[in-house]
């Protein structure tokens, strides 16, 4: 950044970027994306199952869980994702989870 003073010239976006806490909280975005990315593609797929939904919405929850608990966006995606989790609570979709052949790895 000082090499090549003269091309940033705006002060915001050079503020932002010496902003360590910004780029903390890109890469939390970027890691609770992964799996919704995941899932959606999974999900689109004509192959899809109600049990390849509850597996990403488990992916979805690991990825929340290893958040720091020091960071802000935890107890907004965990309030975010128990809805969602409450919609999906039924069980026919759970009894699917478990009479699925890669349920805890037995292929």
């Amino acid at each position: 950044m000082d090499e090549h003073s003269d091309i940033l010239t705006n002060i915001r976006v050079k503020k932002k970027i010496a902003d360590e806490p910004f780029f903390m909280t890109c890469r939390t975005i970027v890691e609770i994306m992964k799996p919704i990315k995941y899932l959606i593609n999974l999900l689109e797929a004509q192959t899809a199952t109600l049990c390849d939904c509850f597996v990403g919405l488990i992916r979805l929850a690991a990825a929340i869980y290893r958040l720091p608990s020091t960071n802000d966006f935890k107890p907004l995606a965990l309030k975010i994702f128990n809805d969602r989790f409450t919609e999906f609570n039924h069980e026919a979709y759970i009894l699917s989870y478990f009479l699925h052949p890669q349920y805890r790895g037995k292929i």
